[in-house]
């Protein structure tokens, strides 16, 4: 007997009575296998015409050294500080805070700008 089967007669006593059959000992019982061989199959495709992936296009990337010295969060470097890689599951989320911060100080200098031309022209006016 397998070990499953005490599981299995337990399960069918307490659980068998809820369905009405005793299904557990069934689904929980050692199966012999099957000692038929298969057969490998292979299947024929045609194949589709000749395509060109690769196009002539321009790609944009960082380099670590140049990442460094405008935020050296983002960048793993070696002990002497020697930029080796950025951390790109980070590099995201800092820049999408410098573009928060940015509109911050934009709107900032907007109102700054407001103000003096008003009171340039306040002072034209007298």
């Amino acid at each position: 007997t397998s070990v499953a089967n005490p599981f299995a007669e337990w399960l069918d006593s307490e659980k068998g009575a809820e369905t009405g059959r005793p299904i557990w000992r069934e689904r929980l019982s050692v199966r012999t296998l099957s000692s038929r061989k298969c057969t490998p199959t292979t299947r024929r495709t045609d194949a589709g015409p000749e395509t060109v992936v690769d196009k002539p296009e321009t790609h944009f990337g960082f380099l670590a050294e140049d990442v460094q010295k405008v935020m050296p969060d983002p960048v793993y470097d070696d002990i002497a500080g020697n930029a080796l890689d950025i951390k790109w599951n980070n590099i995201t989320a800092l820049l999408v805070r410098e573009i928060q911060m940015m509109r911050v100080d934009n709107a900032t200098a907007q109102v700054a700008i407001d103000a003096k031309r008003r009171s340039f022209c306040m002072g034209r006016d007298t």
